[in-house]
């Protein structure tokens, strides 16, 4: 990311003689790398610029959902819970108003995550099965593995492993299937981990040794 974001950065003297909605997508790139990289305030700085962008367009685009789910993630790793929620609600609003099926998927599973965090568990049930609903009827591997690792962490929350580690290994599997390594490596890591806190310690070490050996193989470029 801080590699990327040099990068970025080398293009930032051209911007103004770009159309409007490429200047949005470059700082919805810098928000998103701003946010792989950990710098949870520029991401939202990023975000906001291109969101005052995205406001003189002629009708909304779905830019507009992308760095409102940017902002929100930024402020939610700053603890800053109902500003990510609202901004997680814009992006949903935008997505749903322009009939974007996998951004209102993406919006509902942020909402979840959230409200799992902050103990409102009846309501995240609700919004990640909603996305899982979306995302199966799109068949999108990689959207239903990460809604499903979502479901895991609920249910790891509320204790019920069985539930939790039934939704890890699904998300495993969607995510295998649509090529993204480090995210079933993930998911195998959450594996790992249930195996281990419920005492299952041979099935743990096969999850954990999977994982090391995957890593090693794994290209900068799937990192």
């Amino acid at each position: 990311p801080a590699d990327a974001l040099a990068l970025l950065k080398t293009f930032e003297g051209e911007l103004s003689v770009y159309p409007v909605e490429e200047r949005i997508k470059y700082y919805k790139i810098q928000s998103e790398l701003n946010v792989e990289h950990s710098q949870f305030q520029q991401g939202i700085a990023s975000a906001s610029k291109g969101l005052e962008l995205a406001r003189q367009l002629a009708s909304p685009s779905i830019l507009m959902a992308d760095l409102s789910y940017s902002s929100g993630f930024s402020y939610e790793n700053l603890g800053d819970f109902e500003t990510a929620v609202q901004e997680y609600l814009n992006g949903l609003e935008v997505a749903e108003s322009l009939g974007d099926q996998k951004s209102v998927a993406e919006g509902l599973a942020n909402l979840g995550a959230i409200y799992y965090i902050t103990e409102r568990f009846e309501r995240s049930l609700i919004m990640l099965n909603d996305a899982l609903s979306i995302a199966n009827s799109l068949d999108d591997e990689e959207l239903k593995g990460f809604i499903n690792s979502e479901l895991g962490i609920l249910y790891s929350y509320i204790g019920q492993d069985d539930k939790s580690l039934e939704f890890y290994q699904r998300s495993y599997e969607h995510y295998k299937k649509a090529g993204l390594t480090l995210y079933a490596l993930n998911s195998l890591m959450n594996i790992g981990t249930n195996h281990s806190a419920n005492e299952r310690y041979v099935e743990a070490i096969a999850a954990y040794k999977e994982v090391v050996a995957n890593s090693q193989n794994m290209s900068n470029y799937q990192i």
